[in-house]
């Protein structure tokens, strides 16, 4: 995580925290434009570590707005509860193709640009809609936090 930190302050970034090891980060910037800082950080870690990076960019009030509109009661420890951020209206097709394999294993609701989606725990790679993830139209399109991992980071 030292050398993603390295790579995000080599493009002016500042206040760089990471979190875990599956590339979650924190940062200040003077951008104000996601979609421009969203593409300057693809290309600096696709550079930086030598593979098509894919980025995904929320600012504090959107990350805020997609954990209040979540839609599932949370604390049950029989589930894991995870958002899954998709490019562009992806996230309609994922729900569409996703909402007729919900059993009692899993739900999943729309976002504005995300999926929720609450599995049993033990299920999350195994259930049906977690085998869709895998399926190439949203494989390298998508990726996703668990609802504890994102309360962290806004922490």
């Amino acid at each position: 995580m030292t050398e993603l930190t390295n790579c995000y302050s080599s493009i002016g970034l500042s206040n760089i925290s990471t979190y875990l090891q599956s590339g979650n980060v924190t940062f200040y910037s003077k951008e104000d434009d996601i979609e421009e800082l969203r593409i300057k950080l693809e290309f600096a870690v696709s550079i930086w570590f030598n593979y098509p990076a894919k980025v995904f960019v929320l600012n504090e009030d959107k990350m805020k707005l997609i954990l209040e509109k979540y839609p599932f009661k949370t604390g049950d420890d029989l589930y894991q509860y995870y958002v899954i951020f998709t490019d562009g209206e992806l996230n309609i097709d994922l729900y569409e193709q996703g909402s007729h394999l919900i059993t009692k294993l899993e739900n999943i609701s729309l976002g504005e640009g995300v999926v929720y989606w609450r599995v049993l725990k033990g299920m999350t790679v195994k259930s049906p809609f977690s085998k869709l993830l895998l399926k190439t139209q949203f494989k390298d399109f998508h990726t996703n936090r668990n609802i504890n991992t994102l309360l962290k980071l806004l922490a």
